[in-house]
């Protein structure tokens, strides 16, 4: 609680809480009741298993959990939590785009918002999330941050910060970069709800 507390004197509207409430699901009532539901974000690292089902994983994807994705997703809701971020650990990195079929099961059946992440690398796997998956926002970083790696890439100030991941020329290129305000208008051609 003294961690939310400290986040939102600092200037944050939500929290994104994964491991600690997965340890402690009270934990989930008790910040939703103290901080209102609307601030109380649980972040799903989730990932399928052979048997086609999803589960949660905690520690950044590094620990599995034994919880069920959707049966968690209920429960959270249940306990106060105002949204959920859910991250597909197997799109994660790839740029082959979101896991619309973990969306769309968590967002069918959830009230409470879902917010898309891991996996876009183009605007088409944003409108499938939204119009395939029927997430309620997306959350994306590779697209871009990419579009400013050959211009780093060609500075000659390297002291700061580790390049080394740009340099290497690895997934970045096969990303479609974009500029956020380029972004939102593409969202808006194709009627997608955007703050602008």
């Amino acid at each position: 609680m003294d961690d939310i507390h400290n986040v939102l004197r600092a200037g944050a509207d939500k929290v994104s809480i994964n491991t600690a409430a997965v340890r402690n699901p009270d934990f989930v009532n008790q910040a939703s009741r103290f901080y209102g539901s609307s601030t109380i974000v649980i972040a799903m690292e989730c990932l399928r298993k052979k048997d086609g089902d999803y589960y949660i994983f905690t520690d950044n994807g590094r620990e599995e959990t034994g919880k069920e994705a959707l049966k968690w997703a209920l429960e959270v809701e249940s306990r106060g939590a105002g949204e959920i971020l859910l991250t597909s650990i197997d799109k994660e990195g790839t740029g082959k785009g979101f896991d619309t079929e973990l969306i769309f099961k968590i967002s069918d059946n959830v009230s409470i918002p879902v917010i898309a992440h891991g996996g876009a690398s183009k605007y088409e796997h944003i409108k499938d999330a939204i119009f395939t998956g029927k997430a309620d926002a997306i959350s994306i970083a590779s697209m871009l941050h990419y579009g400013i790696a050959s211009s780093i890439k060609s500075e000659k100030n390297t002291s700061e910060g580790n390049i080394e991941f740009l340099k290497s020329n690895a997934n970045y290129k096969n990303f479609e970069t974009i500029k956020i305000t380029s972004l939102k208008k593409m969202m808006i051609q194709d009627g997608i709800n955007v703050r602008h």
